[in-house]
């Protein structure tokens, strides 16, 4: 969280009347991050290591470094897309521990990934 400090030099900055154009809003706020745990079930394709469960929730984690940021939600979908990796037969259950929506000044950092792995199917 900035401090209020910063927060007025920024605004102070931005409005300055040398770099501010006539019709600009400026709002300049804290960002806030909030954690969200991930719990899902996943069935293996037969064959598959066990290992499948860290290698799944590596992949979600890889994914939400690449495409999370300041607004982006994290949704059940989004998750199971993402854990899709060979090997994977289905994720299913995904429960997010708090609301993966976010204000667009918000962010989610990612937290725990647990993934219990249910067996296998073809």
């Amino acid at each position: 969280m900035a401090s209020s400090d910063l927060l007025a030099t920024v605004t102070a900055a931005l409005n300055a009347t040398d770099v501010k154009l006539v019709n600009d809003t400026l709002t300049v706020v804290s960002a806030v991050t909030q954690t969200v745990n991930i719990t899902a079930d996943l069935w293996a394709l037969p064959g598959t290591d066990v290992a499948i469960t860290t290698s799944s929730a590596a992949a979600i984690r890889a994914a939400w470094a690449a495409e999370g940021g300041l607004g982006r939600d994290i949704v059940p979908a989004w998750v199971i897309a993402r854990g899709m990796i060979d090997g994977v037969q289905r994720l299913e259950n995904v429960v997010l521990s708090t609301s993966g929506t976010v204000d667009p000044h918000s962010m989610l950092a990612m937290g725990t990934i647990t993934l219990t792995l249910k067996g296998t199917d073809y």
